[in-house]
C-alpha cells in the first residue's frame, strides 16, 4: 500500500510511504478428495506445477515397496481445482531412484541423485531429463551425463538462486545424514555444469527428509532427520549473497536466542501462500512412544525483508490421518497433499487432500 503525498497539519508532503500488505490467509482443514484418486499408489515422490498441469513423479508404493518409475499428472482448473489424475504415456525415469530430487530448470524437468534399490542404499551421482513441450507437456526422460554430483545422496533438498543450483543435505549412503551442500551453474537453456562440493556453503548440521524453501534473500532448510534418524525441530538460514550465491548456513535466532519450530517434524511438504509459510503433517518420532504420524501444520508469517515470525501450530488445521513421504502442491487457492504413507491406512499412497486458503 502506498501513501502520496498529504498535509501534516502545517505543510503538503511531496513524499512516498509504503507498506507491504500482511494477508495472513490460513488455511482450512485438509479433507479427501474421494473423486481425486492417484492412477497409482505413490510416496517419496517430487511433485513440480508446469503451466496447467500438475505432475506427481516417481516414487515408491509403500503397499508393495517397489518403485515408481512413471509419472502421475492432471490438469489445473483456472480455480485451481484439479481434474482427474492419470498415467502420463510413455514418460517414465530412466533409473531406478528412491527419494530422488527434482527441479524444473528453463524448459527441462530434472531428477536428480537418490538412491538405488539394491538394498545397500547406494547414493547415485547421476541426472536425468526431460523436455517440456510448450503446452507444458512432458517428454521422454534420458540420462544426462554432462554432471553427475560430487555425493550421492538421497532424501536431499534442492534450491535454485540465480543461476546456482544447490543440492542440500540428505543421506549419502547408509542412513547416514550429512552437512555438505553439491552446487553447479544453471543456464535458461536448462543445461546444467559441472558439480562441486561448496565447502564454505554447508549445513550446520547433518540433516535428511527434509524440504528447502527460498524466501526474500535468504535459502531456509526446515526439521528433517539428524543422523540418529530422529526429527528435529532446528531450522537454518543461508544468505543469498549478491551474485545470486548461496553463504553458508546458520540456526535462525531471534538476537541472541536460537529460534525453533512448534513440533520436531520431517517427511513433510512445504506451502507458501503470500507472506504465510506451511509446514504440512509429516512425521515425529521424538518422545515415548513415539508418533511417526503427523496430521496438524506448523505456520509462520513471513516478513517483508524474508524473516520469519515465531512458529506455531495452525489452529484448526489438520489432515484426517497422520500423512508422510507424501509431497505437496500450492495452487491458486488451494494446498494439496499427494500421495505418502500412513500407519493406519493402506490406500494414503492413493490418495489426495485439499485445503482451502481464504
Amino acid at each position: 500500500m502506498f501513501l502520496l503525498g498529504g498535509n501534516t497539519g502545517t505543510a503538503d508532503l511531496a513524499s512516498v510511504a509504503h507498506s507491504s500488505i500482511a494477508t495472513h490467509g490460513m488455511l482450512g482443514a485438509f479433507a479427501k478428495l474421494t473423486g481425486e484418486p492417484l492412477a497409482g499408489s505413490r510416496a517419496e515422490a517430487g511433485t513440480v506445477t508446469i503451466g496447467d498441469r500438475i505432475y506427481f513423479v516417481g516414487g515408491v508404493d509403500l503397499a508393495t515397496l517397489t518403485v515408481r518409475m512413471d509419472v502421475d499428472s492432471a490438469t489445473v482448473n483456472p480455480d485451481g481445482s484439479l481434474g482427474p489424475f492419470g498415467l502420463v504415456t510413455g514418460v517414465t525415469l530412466t533409473a531406478v531412484r528412491q527419494s530422488a530430487s527434482y527441479a524444473v530448470i528453463g524448459n527441462y524437468l530434472y531428477a536428480i541423485g537418490g538412491r538405488d534399490d539394491s538394498g545397500t542404499n547406494v547414493g547415485l551421482t547421476s541426472l536425468e531429463r526431460a523436455p517440456i513441450n510448450p503446452d507444458g507437456t512432458l517428454g521422454t526422460f534420458v540420462a544426462y551425463p554432462s554432471a553427475t554430483l560430487s555425493t550421492g545422496r538421497g532424501f536431499a533438498a534442492v534450491a535454485i538462486t540465480g543461476t546456482n543450483l544447490y543440492v542440500i543435505g540428505g543421506i549419502a549412503g547408509g542412513n547416514q545424514a550429512v552437512t555438505s551442500v553439491d552446487q553447479a551453474a544453471v543456464d535458461a537453456t536448462g543445461s546444467v555444469s559441472f558439480f562441486f562440493n561448496s565447502g564454505s556453503t554447508h549445513l550446520a548440521v547433518p540433516l535428511a527428509n527434509f524440504s528447502a524453501a527460498v524466501i526474500g534473500g535468504f535459502c531456509y532448510v526446515f526439521g528433517g532427520t539428524d543422523t540418529t534418524g530422529i526429527s528435529t525441530k532446528v531450522y537454518e538460514r543461508a544468505p543469498i549473497q549478491s551474485d545470486g550465491s548461496l553463504g553458508t548456513f546458520a540456526y535462525e535466532l531471534n538476537g541472541s536466542t536460537q529460534t525453533f519450530l512448534a513440533q520436531e517434524r520431517a517427511l513433510y511438504s512445504t506451502g507458501i501462500a503470500g507472506d504465510d509459510l506451511y509446514l504440512v503433517s509429516g512425521a515425529d518420532n521424538v518422545g515415548s512412544p513415539a508418533d511417526p504420524g503427523l496430521t496438524n501444520v506448523d505456520h509462520a508469517t513471513i516478513a517483508s525483508d524474508g524473516t520469519l515470525g515465531a512458529f506455531a501450530l495452525a489452529s484448526g488445521v489438520t489432515l484426517p490421518e497422520g500423512d508422510f513421504f507424501h509431497s505437496g502442491a500450492t495452487v491458486g487457492n488451494y494446498v494439496y497433499v499427494l500421495g505418502g504413507g500412513s500407519h493406519t491406512n493402506l490406500n494414503t499412497g492413493l490418495e489426495v487432500k485439499q485445503a482451502q486458503l481464504p
